[in-house]
């Protein structure tokens, strides 16, 4: 799920897409690029809150997270 890589999507999306996939279908999200870049990892707690309690709603169906870490991982090296 790229899209959720641009912004956190709220609980109704989540459950929406949950409702209108396959029984067997799974998510695989991003996570949120303000936790990821803009925020470095740094002081995200809220932010990871808000993303996992909505993402869920996926239920059964969420997989994974994956997560973006070229510019954190540009500065460390």
């Amino acid at each position: 799920m790229n899209t959720t890589y641009y912004k956190i999507f709220s609980a109704a999306q989540f459950t929406n897409w949950y409702d209108n996939t396959l029984a067997n279908f799974k998510f695989f999200a991003k996570l949120f690029q303000d936790i990821s870049h803009s925020k470095r990892l740094n002081g995200v707690e809220v932010e990871v809150e808000d993303f996992l309690y909505n993402a869920s709603n996926l239920k059964e169906k969420l997989g994974s997270f994956s997560c973006k870490c070229t510019l954190i991982l540009r500065q460390v090296i």
